[in-house]
Protein backbone atom coordinates (compact mmCIF):
# COMPACT_ATOMS: atom_id res chain seq x y z
CA UNK A 1 0.00 0.00 0.00
CA UNK A 2 1.65 3.23 -1.08
CA UNK A 3 1.43 5.84 1.76
CA UNK A 4 2.43 8.86 -0.37
CA UNK A 5 0.77 11.53 0.53
CA UNK A 6 0.18 14.81 -1.81
CA UNK A 7 -0.61 18.87 -1.83
CA UNK A 8 -3.72 19.72 -0.04
CA UNK A 9 -6.71 20.32 -3.35
CA UNK A 10 -7.88 23.60 -3.24
CA UNK A 11 -10.08 24.00 -6.30
CA UNK A 12 -13.49 24.68 -6.13
CA UNK A 13 -16.00 22.81 -4.87
CA UNK A 14 -13.56 20.10 -3.54
CA UNK A 15 -12.26 19.45 0.24
CA UNK A 16 -10.59 16.36 1.18
CA UNK A 17 -13.15 14.19 3.09
CA UNK A 18 -11.82 13.16 6.64
CA UNK A 19 -13.70 12.86 10.05
CA UNK A 20 -11.29 15.04 11.73
CA UNK A 21 -13.81 18.20 9.95
CA UNK A 22 -16.22 16.89 12.21
CA UNK A 23 -14.48 17.39 15.66
CA UNK A 24 -13.78 21.05 14.00
CA UNK A 25 -17.65 21.72 13.68
CA UNK A 26 -19.06 19.74 16.50
CA UNK A 27 -16.33 22.09 19.02
CA UNK A 28 -17.62 25.45 16.98
CA UNK A 29 -21.30 24.32 16.92
CA UNK A 30 -21.30 23.19 20.70
CA UNK A 31 -18.32 24.70 22.55
CA UNK A 32 -19.78 24.03 26.23
CA UNK A 33 -21.89 20.82 25.24
CA UNK A 34 -19.54 17.48 27.32
CA UNK A 35 -17.86 15.92 23.91
CA UNK A 36 -17.36 13.09 26.63
CA UNK A 37 -17.92 11.80 30.25
CA UNK A 38 -16.52 9.02 32.12
CA UNK A 39 -17.86 6.23 33.78
CA UNK A 40 -16.66 7.70 36.84
CA UNK A 41 -18.05 11.96 35.93
CA UNK A 42 -15.29 13.28 34.66
CA UNK A 43 -16.07 15.93 31.32
CA UNK A 44 -14.65 17.44 28.96
CA UNK A 45 -16.88 19.68 26.63
CA UNK A 46 -16.53 20.11 22.51
CA UNK A 47 -13.97 22.98 23.30
CA UNK A 48 -12.01 21.63 25.90
CA UNK A 49 -11.53 18.06 23.85
CA UNK A 50 -10.77 20.26 20.69
CA UNK A 51 -8.00 22.76 22.92
CA UNK A 52 -6.29 19.34 24.09
CA UNK A 53 -6.22 17.57 20.95
CA UNK A 54 -4.40 20.70 19.56
CA UNK A 55 -1.84 20.33 22.27
CA UNK A 56 -1.08 16.73 21.70
CA UNK A 57 -1.07 17.23 17.95
CA UNK A 58 2.16 20.00 18.81
CA UNK A 59 3.12 17.47 20.85
CA UNK A 60 3.49 14.58 18.12
CA UNK A 61 4.95 17.55 15.47
CA UNK A 62 7.73 18.42 18.40
CA UNK A 63 8.62 14.18 17.84
CA UNK A 64 8.94 15.08 14.06
CA UNK A 65 6.06 12.90 13.28
CA UNK A 66 5.15 13.58 9.79
CA UNK A 67 2.33 12.97 7.32
CA UNK A 68 2.23 8.90 6.63
CA UNK A 69 4.41 7.93 10.32
CA UNK A 70 2.37 5.11 12.08
CA UNK A 71 1.02 6.12 15.55
CA UNK A 72 -0.30 3.09 17.38
CA UNK A 73 -2.91 3.40 20.88
CA UNK A 74 -3.44 0.59 23.30
CA UNK A 75 -5.76 1.85 25.83
CA UNK A 76 -9.25 1.09 27.02
CA UNK A 77 -12.52 2.88 25.66
CA UNK A 78 -11.98 6.99 27.56
CA UNK A 79 -11.23 10.11 26.65
CA UNK A 80 -7.35 9.58 25.26
CA UNK A 81 -7.98 6.53 22.97
CA UNK A 82 -11.24 9.06 21.22
CA UNK A 83 -9.26 11.98 21.10
CA UNK A 84 -6.40 9.86 19.24
CA UNK A 85 -8.69 9.25 16.90
CA UNK A 86 -9.03 13.20 15.62
CA UNK A 87 -4.94 14.37 16.71
CA UNK A 88 -3.16 11.22 14.64
CA UNK A 89 -4.77 11.66 11.46
CA UNK A 90 -5.22 15.26 11.86
CA UNK A 91 -1.21 15.79 11.94
CA UNK A 92 -1.06 13.34 8.98
CA UNK A 93 0.01 10.47 10.31
CA UNK A 94 -1.90 7.02 10.49
CA UNK A 95 -3.80 5.28 13.62
CA UNK A 96 -2.93 1.94 14.85
CA UNK A 97 -5.56 1.10 17.41
CA UNK A 98 -4.53 -2.40 19.32
CA UNK A 99 -6.72 -5.19 20.20
CA UNK A 100 -6.33 -4.70 23.82
CA UNK A 101 -6.78 -8.58 23.94
CA UNK A 102 -3.81 -9.65 22.46
CA UNK A 103 -0.17 -11.26 23.74
CA UNK A 104 2.83 -9.70 23.99
CA UNK A 105 4.28 -11.52 21.25
CA UNK A 106 1.69 -10.08 18.77
CA UNK A 107 1.91 -6.66 19.98
CA UNK A 108 5.40 -7.14 19.03
CA UNK A 109 4.31 -8.41 15.36
CA UNK A 110 1.77 -5.24 14.54
CA UNK A 111 4.29 -2.92 15.83
CA UNK A 112 6.95 -4.28 13.59
CA UNK A 113 4.34 -4.74 10.78
CA UNK A 114 2.82 -1.52 10.58
CA UNK A 115 6.54 0.28 11.90
CA UNK A 116 4.97 2.24 14.36
CA UNK A 117 6.91 5.33 15.51
CA UNK A 118 5.26 5.88 18.67
CA UNK A 119 3.23 3.74 21.16
CA UNK A 120 0.89 5.25 23.58
CA UNK A 121 0.27 2.57 25.91
CA UNK A 122 -2.27 2.72 29.18
CA UNK A 123 -0.59 1.86 32.23
CA UNK A 124 -3.04 -0.99 32.40
CA UNK A 125 -1.25 -3.03 29.72
CA UNK A 126 2.06 -2.70 31.38
CA UNK A 127 2.36 -7.00 31.86
CA UNK A 128 2.24 -7.13 27.60
CA UNK A 129 4.13 -4.44 27.24
CA UNK A 130 6.88 -4.66 29.52
CA UNK A 131 8.13 -8.29 27.98
CA UNK A 132 9.01 -6.59 24.48
CA UNK A 133 10.11 -3.17 25.71
CA UNK A 134 13.23 -3.49 24.26
CA UNK A 135 12.69 -5.25 21.36
CA UNK A 136 10.53 -2.94 19.74
CA UNK A 137 11.84 0.11 17.80
CA UNK A 138 8.79 2.73 19.13
CA UNK A 139 9.05 5.57 21.54
CA UNK A 140 6.70 4.57 24.34
CA UNK A 141 4.34 7.07 26.25
CA UNK A 142 2.15 5.99 28.95
CA UNK A 143 -1.07 7.07 29.00
CA UNK A 144 -2.88 7.51 32.14
CA UNK A 145 -6.20 5.42 33.35
CA UNK A 146 -8.66 5.19 30.95
CA UNK A 147 -11.64 6.15 33.45
CA UNK A 148 -9.83 8.01 35.89
CA UNK A 149 -6.77 10.07 34.32
CA UNK A 150 -4.79 8.61 37.13
CA UNK A 151 -1.44 9.09 36.00
CA UNK A 152 1.21 5.93 36.80
CA UNK A 153 4.57 4.84 35.16
CA UNK A 154 6.76 2.27 35.06
CA UNK A 155 6.13 1.98 31.20
CA UNK A 156 7.29 4.91 29.46
CA UNK A 157 7.43 8.45 29.62
CA UNK A 158 4.68 9.93 31.73
CA UNK A 159 1.80 11.29 29.41
CA UNK A 160 1.63 14.58 31.40
CA UNK A 161 5.15 14.94 31.52
CA UNK A 162 5.37 14.43 27.48
CA UNK A 163 3.32 16.82 27.08
CA UNK A 164 5.01 19.43 28.82
CA UNK A 165 7.98 18.48 26.85
CA UNK A 166 6.89 19.72 23.94
CA UNK A 167 8.40 23.04 21.83
CA UNK A 168 6.24 25.17 19.94
CA UNK A 169 5.24 24.69 16.75
CA UNK A 170 1.91 24.44 14.63
CA UNK A 171 -1.09 23.00 16.79
CA UNK A 172 -3.81 22.88 14.14
CA UNK A 173 -5.36 19.68 12.98
CA UNK A 174 -5.01 19.50 9.28
CA UNK A 175 -7.12 18.24 6.27
CA UNK A 176 -5.17 15.39 4.77
CA UNK A 177 -3.11 15.93 1.02
CA UNK A 178 -5.75 14.13 -0.22
CA UNK A 179 -9.01 12.53 0.96
CA UNK A 180 -7.66 8.75 0.03
CA UNK A 181 -4.80 9.06 2.64
CA UNK A 182 -4.61 6.48 5.05
CA UNK A 183 -6.05 7.37 8.19
CA UNK A 184 -5.70 4.40 10.29
CA UNK A 185 -4.70 0.85 10.02
CA UNK A 186 -6.73 -1.98 11.74
CA UNK A 187 -4.98 -5.72 12.02
CA UNK A 188 -7.52 -8.10 11.99
CA UNK A 189 -6.80 -11.98 11.76
CA UNK A 190 -9.29 -13.14 9.61
CA UNK A 191 -8.83 -16.38 7.84
CA UNK A 192 -4.91 -16.29 8.06
CA UNK A 193 -2.62 -17.04 11.28
CA UNK A 194 -0.61 -13.78 11.09
CA UNK A 195 -2.76 -10.76 11.39
CA UNK A 196 -3.38 -8.38 8.24
CA UNK A 197 -3.18 -4.24 8.66
CA UNK A 198 -6.80 -3.14 6.71
CA UNK A 199 -5.94 0.62 5.45
CA UNK A 200 -8.84 3.06 6.31
CA UNK A 201 -8.44 6.02 4.02
CA UNK A 202 -9.72 9.54 5.39
CA UNK A 203 -12.88 9.61 2.99
CA UNK A 204 -13.80 5.77 3.91
CA UNK A 205 -14.13 6.60 7.21
CA UNK A 206 -15.71 9.77 6.69
CA UNK A 207 -18.60 8.16 4.59
CA UNK A 208 -18.74 5.15 7.03
CA UNK A 209 -19.32 7.47 9.85
CA UNK A 210 -21.98 9.34 8.27
CA UNK A 211 -23.79 6.28 7.03
CA UNK A 212 -23.54 4.62 10.56
CA UNK A 213 -24.94 7.69 12.09
CA UNK A 214 -28.20 7.49 9.84
CA UNK A 215 -28.64 4.34 10.13
CA UNK A 216 -28.64 4.07 14.31
CA UNK A 217 -30.17 7.49 13.99
CA UNK A 218 -27.85 9.75 16.08
CA UNK A 219 -28.93 13.31 16.30
CA UNK A 220 -26.93 16.33 18.45
CA UNK A 221 -29.28 15.01 21.36
CA UNK A 222 -27.94 11.44 21.09
CA UNK A 223 -25.74 10.19 24.59
CA UNK A 224 -23.56 7.20 22.75
CA UNK A 225 -22.02 4.90 25.04
CA UNK A 226 -18.78 2.96 24.70
CA UNK A 227 -19.75 -1.02 25.27
CA UNK A 228 -18.18 -1.35 21.92
CA UNK A 229 -14.43 -1.15 22.01
CA UNK A 230 -13.04 1.96 19.87
CA UNK A 231 -10.21 -0.53 18.39
CA UNK A 232 -12.75 -2.71 16.78
CA UNK A 233 -12.78 -1.28 13.26
CA UNK A 234 -12.22 1.92 15.00
CA UNK A 235 -15.68 1.64 17.02
CA UNK A 236 -17.58 0.72 13.85
CA UNK A 237 -16.73 4.60 13.04
CA UNK A 238 -18.59 5.54 15.77
CA UNK A 239 -15.73 7.30 17.17
CA UNK A 240 -16.32 9.72 14.45
CA UNK A 241 -19.89 9.22 13.83
CA UNK A 242 -21.05 10.35 17.69
CA UNK A 243 -18.83 13.50 16.94
CA UNK A 244 -20.39 14.18 13.78
CA UNK A 245 -23.56 15.45 14.97
CA UNK A 246 -22.10 17.09 18.03
CA UNK A 247 -23.86 14.04 20.16
CA UNK A 248 -22.26 13.15 23.56
CA UNK A 249 -19.46 9.72 24.41
CA UNK A 250 -20.05 7.93 27.63
CA UNK A 251 -16.94 5.50 28.08
CA UNK A 252 -17.34 2.73 29.15
CA UNK A 253 -13.31 1.69 30.31
CA UNK A 254 -14.30 -2.14 31.11
CA UNK A 255 -17.58 -3.46 30.07
CA UNK A 256 -19.55 -4.59 32.89
CA UNK A 257 -23.77 -5.08 32.32
CA UNK A 258 -24.32 -3.40 35.78
CA UNK A 259 -22.41 -0.19 34.94
CA UNK A 260 -23.88 0.15 31.62
CA UNK A 261 -27.43 -0.45 33.20
CA UNK A 262 -26.48 1.87 35.41
CA UNK A 263 -25.28 4.25 33.16
CA UNK A 264 -27.80 4.02 30.39
CA UNK A 265 -30.51 5.42 33.58
CA UNK A 266 -28.49 8.17 34.81
CA UNK A 267 -26.83 9.61 31.68
CA UNK A 268 -30.57 8.65 29.65
CA UNK A 269 -27.95 7.03 27.13
CA UNK A 270 -29.56 6.56 23.64
CA UNK A 271 -27.33 4.53 21.45
CA UNK A 272 -25.01 1.77 22.00
CA UNK A 273 -23.34 -1.37 20.49
CA UNK A 274 -21.57 -4.71 21.10
CA UNK A 275 -21.37 -8.11 20.17
CA UNK A 276 -24.41 -10.66 20.98
CA UNK A 277 -22.64 -11.57 23.91
CA UNK A 278 -22.73 -8.17 25.50
CA UNK A 279 -26.65 -8.10 24.54
CA UNK A 280 -27.03 -11.14 26.52
CA UNK A 281 -25.45 -10.13 29.53
CA UNK A 282 -27.16 -6.66 29.61
CA UNK A 283 -29.94 -8.57 29.01
CA UNK A 284 -29.20 -11.19 32.09
CA UNK A 285 -29.13 -8.13 34.30
CA UNK A 286 -31.85 -6.01 33.24
CA UNK A 287 -33.71 -9.60 33.79
CA UNK A 288 -32.72 -10.11 37.48
CA UNK A 289 -33.16 -5.88 38.32
CA UNK A 290 -36.66 -5.94 36.86
CA UNK A 291 -35.79 -2.88 35.06
CA UNK A 292 -37.50 -0.95 31.78
CA UNK A 293 -35.65 2.50 30.78
CA UNK A 294 -38.86 4.91 29.94
CA UNK A 295 -36.96 6.96 27.23
CA UNK A 296 -35.90 5.23 23.68
CA UNK A 297 -32.75 3.25 23.54
CA UNK A 298 -31.44 1.67 20.85
CA UNK A 299 -28.56 -0.87 20.70
CA UNK A 300 -26.79 -2.33 17.34
CA UNK A 301 -25.18 -5.91 17.69
CA UNK A 302 -23.45 -7.92 14.87
CA UNK A 303 -20.96 -11.01 14.83
CA UNK A 304 -24.32 -13.33 15.42
CA UNK A 305 -28.35 -12.79 14.92
CA UNK A 306 -29.90 -11.97 18.29
CA UNK A 307 -31.31 -14.71 19.56
CA UNK A 308 -35.54 -14.68 20.30
CA UNK A 309 -35.30 -14.56 24.10
CA UNK A 310 -32.09 -11.65 23.44
CA UNK A 311 -35.02 -9.68 21.76
CA UNK A 312 -37.87 -10.10 24.40
CA UNK A 313 -35.58 -9.20 27.04
CA UNK A 314 -34.60 -6.22 25.45
CA UNK A 315 -38.25 -5.18 24.77
CA UNK A 316 -39.18 -6.04 28.47
CA UNK A 317 -35.76 -3.57 28.79
CA UNK A 318 -37.54 -0.78 26.42
CA UNK A 319 -34.49 -1.20 24.14
CA UNK A 320 -34.61 -1.52 20.35
CA UNK A 321 -32.05 -4.20 19.05
CA UNK A 322 -30.33 -3.94 15.47
CA UNK A 323 -29.07 -6.20 13.71
CA UNK A 324 -25.73 -5.34 11.53
CA UNK A 325 -23.46 -6.90 9.84
CA UNK A 326 -19.49 -5.97 8.73
CA UNK A 327 -15.89 -7.05 8.42
CA UNK A 328 -12.71 -4.72 9.29
CA UNK A 329 -12.23 -4.60 5.62
CA UNK A 330 -15.44 -2.53 5.40
CA UNK A 331 -15.05 -0.11 8.60
CA UNK A 332 -17.70 -2.05 10.28
CA UNK A 333 -20.81 -1.84 9.45
CA UNK A 334 -22.25 -2.45 5.91
CA UNK A 335 -25.52 -4.72 5.88
CA UNK A 336 -28.40 -3.94 8.21
CA UNK A 337 -31.44 -5.83 8.90
CA UNK A 338 -33.71 -2.87 8.08
CA UNK A 339 -37.29 -3.21 10.12
CA UNK A 340 -40.21 -2.99 7.74
CA UNK A 341 -43.24 -0.92 8.71
CA UNK A 342 -45.36 -4.63 8.70
CA UNK A 343 -42.89 -5.86 11.11
CA UNK A 344 -43.92 -3.99 14.01
CA UNK A 345 -47.02 -6.33 15.35
CA UNK A 346 -44.89 -9.73 14.78
CA UNK A 347 -44.87 -11.87 17.57
CA UNK A 348 -40.90 -12.70 19.12
CA UNK A 349 -40.19 -15.52 17.57
CA UNK A 350 -41.56 -13.91 14.05
CA UNK A 351 -39.68 -11.21 14.39
CA UNK A 352 -36.14 -12.71 15.88
CA UNK A 353 -36.81 -14.90 12.49
CA UNK A 354 -37.08 -12.01 10.44
CA UNK A 355 -33.96 -10.39 12.08
CA UNK A 356 -31.90 -13.53 12.01
CA UNK A 357 -31.32 -12.31 8.71
CA UNK A 358 -28.28 -9.81 8.17
CA UNK A 359 -30.69 -7.36 5.46
CA UNK A 360 -29.96 -5.23 3.02
CA UNK A 361 -27.01 -3.04 2.51
CA UNK A 362 -26.50 0.39 4.76
CA UNK A 363 -27.05 3.66 2.62
CA UNK A 364 -23.38 4.46 2.40
CA UNK A 365 -23.08 0.81 0.29
CA UNK A 366 -23.30 1.12 -3.49
CA UNK A 367 -24.07 -2.33 -3.69
CA UNK A 368 -24.16 -6.33 -2.20
CA UNK A 369 -24.24 -9.68 -3.93
CA UNK A 370 -24.45 -13.46 -3.28
CA UNK A 371 -22.31 -15.19 -5.83
CA UNK A 372 -21.61 -18.67 -6.73
CA UNK A 373 -17.86 -19.56 -7.88
CA UNK A 374 -17.86 -17.78 -11.33
CA UNK A 375 -19.22 -14.65 -9.42
CA UNK A 376 -23.02 -15.35 -10.96
CA UNK A 377 -25.75 -14.04 -8.68
CA UNK A 378 -27.51 -17.24 -7.20
CA UNK A 379 -31.06 -17.21 -7.29
CA UNK A 380 -33.28 -14.94 -4.70
CA UNK A 381 -34.68 -17.92 -3.31
CA UNK A 382 -33.42 -18.50 0.44
CA UNK A 383 -31.79 -21.90 -0.42
CA UNK A 384 -28.88 -21.12 -2.80
CA UNK A 385 -26.19 -20.55 -1.28
CA UNK A 386 -23.87 -18.40 -2.47
CA UNK A 387 -20.53 -15.99 -1.10
CA UNK A 388 -21.93 -12.47 0.03
CA UNK A 389 -19.86 -9.89 -2.57
CA UNK A 390 -19.83 -6.15 -1.43
CA UNK A 391 -18.89 -2.81 -3.21
CA UNK A 392 -18.66 0.66 -1.89
CA UNK A 393 -16.38 3.65 -1.27
CA UNK A 394 -16.31 2.05 2.21
CA UNK A 395 -14.31 -0.96 1.07
CA UNK A 396 -10.66 -1.18 2.34
CA UNK A 397 -8.57 0.00 -0.77
CA UNK A 398 -5.93 -2.85 0.03
CA UNK A 399 -3.82 -4.23 3.05
CA UNK A 400 -0.67 -2.66 4.06
CA UNK A 401 2.08 -3.17 1.94
CA UNK A 402 -0.23 -4.94 -0.65
CA UNK A 403 -2.63 -3.63 -3.38
CA UNK A 404 -6.20 -4.82 -3.62
CA UNK A 405 -5.25 -6.77 -6.99
CA UNK A 406 -2.97 -8.83 -5.25
CA UNK A 407 -4.88 -11.17 -2.89
CA UNK A 408 -7.53 -13.38 -3.15
CA UNK A 409 -9.96 -11.42 -1.02
CA UNK A 410 -10.61 -8.65 -3.94
CA UNK A 411 -12.32 -9.77 -7.53
CA UNK A 412 -13.26 -7.27 -10.30
CA UNK A 413 -13.90 -4.29 -7.58
CA UNK A 414 -15.64 -6.56 -5.39
CA UNK A 415 -14.60 -7.40 -1.71
CA UNK A 416 -15.02 -11.39 -1.16
CA UNK A 417 -16.30 -11.32 2.21
CA UNK A 418 -15.60 -14.85 2.70
CA UNK A 419 -19.05 -15.84 4.37
CA UNK A 420 -21.44 -17.64 3.03
CA UNK A 421 -25.10 -16.71 2.51
CA UNK A 422 -28.35 -16.72 0.89
CA UNK A 423 -30.33 -14.07 -0.95
CA UNK A 424 -33.83 -13.95 0.28
CA UNK A 425 -36.83 -12.78 -2.35
CA UNK A 426 -37.59 -9.50 -0.60
CA UNK A 427 -33.43 -8.92 -1.48
CA UNK A 428 -32.72 -9.42 2.46
CA UNK A 429 -29.14 -11.58 3.22
CA UNK A 430 -29.10 -14.30 5.31
CA UNK A 431 -25.69 -16.21 6.40
CA UNK A 432 -25.13 -19.65 6.65
CA UNK A 433 -21.66 -20.12 6.69
CA UNK A 434 -18.03 -19.44 6.14
CA UNK A 435 -15.48 -20.02 3.39
CA UNK A 436 -12.46 -20.99 5.56
CA UNK A 437 -12.74 -21.71 9.35
CA UNK A 438 -12.68 -19.17 12.19
CA UNK A 439 -14.18 -18.67 15.62
CA UNK A 440 -15.52 -15.88 16.87
CA UNK A 441 -14.83 -14.30 20.09
CA UNK A 442 -16.27 -11.10 21.56
CA UNK A 443 -17.28 -10.45 17.72
CA UNK A 444 -13.61 -10.78 17.27
CA UNK A 445 -12.67 -13.47 14.09
CA UNK A 446 -9.63 -15.53 14.98
CA UNK A 447 -7.97 -17.86 13.38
Amino acid sequence: MILDEGAVSIRPGHVPLTPISFLERAADVYPTKSAVITRSGMQESYSAFRTEARKVARCLRSEGISPGDRVAVLARNGPDALRMHYVIPGVGAVLVALNTRLSSDEYRYILDDSRASILFVESRFKAQIEPIRSSIACKVIELPDADTRSQTEGIGIPYSDWLDRANDGSSSLDLPGAEDNPLAINYTSGTTGRPKGAVYTHRGAYLNSLGVAIELQIAPSSIYLWTLPMFHCNGWCYTWAVTAVGATHVTLADFDPGDALELIGRRSVTHLCGAPVVLNAIADEGRKADLRFEHDVRIATGGAPPAPTTIAAMRDLGIEVIHLYGLTETYGPSIVCETQPDWADLKTDELAKAMSRQGVRTINVEAVRVADGDFVDVPANGETIGEVLIRSNTVIPGYLDTTAGGTETFHDGWLRTGDLAVMHPDGYVEMKDRRKDIIISGGENVS
